[in-house]
């Protein structure tokens, strides 16, 4: 993963939209590097295909606080990458 940037509302937060969080990653092979962003919300791509692998993003953490903020270094992400 290389950057992760998130609009999620704060778990504490009063919001009108549930937001999204998204992570950029590059899948490198033997002959070429692919660059691309999954999301957290249901109405942006959340998984894709590469190399033959379905790679489909589960969730990013920490979840956000109201009033806080999250440093790059401090995010983590769950994926599962199957076969296709």
């Amino acid at each position: 993963m290389e950057y992760v940037n998130d609009s999620r509302c704060p778990s504490n937060g009063n919001c009108i939209w549930e937001g999204n969080a998204s992570a950029n990653f590059v899948l490198n092979s033997k002959t070429e590097n692919k660059s691309f962003t999954l999301n957290t919300q249901k109405n942006f791509q959340r998984d894709t295909i590469l190399n033959g692998l379905k790679i489909e993003l589960v969730s990013v953490s920490p979840y956000p606080l109201l009033n806080s903020t999250t440093n790059q270094n401090d995010y983590s992400v769950k994926i599962n990458i199957y076969m296709e």
